[in-house]
């Protein structure tokens, strides 16, 4: 694995969650290697074998993604 340390959850299929690091990069884990309330956007940081929740990237990103939507929207619309 990459020495990315930041990792977004993609998605969950049956027993295993797709992360994508931050450079792109995406691996599959064992879902029960993540928290247990695991969803579909959470951000996590990887700290030794654990996979640890990261609410305050998870906020900076979702920020990031409404920011570039604003932006796109004022675009569309001249």
């Amino acid at each position: 694995m990459s020495s990315v340390l930041l990792f977004s959850l993609d998605r969950i299929e049956g027993l295993q969650a797709v992360l994508v690091g931050d450079d792109g990069t995406a691996c599959v884990v064992p879902l029960d290697e993540l928290p247990p309330d695991a969803q579909e956007g959470n951000m996590y940081r990887k700290v030794g074998e654990n996979y640890v929740a990261d609410p305050a990237a998870e906020q900076a990103r979702r920020e990031q993604v409404r920011a570039l939507q604003n932006r796109l929207r004022r675009r569309n619309k001249k």
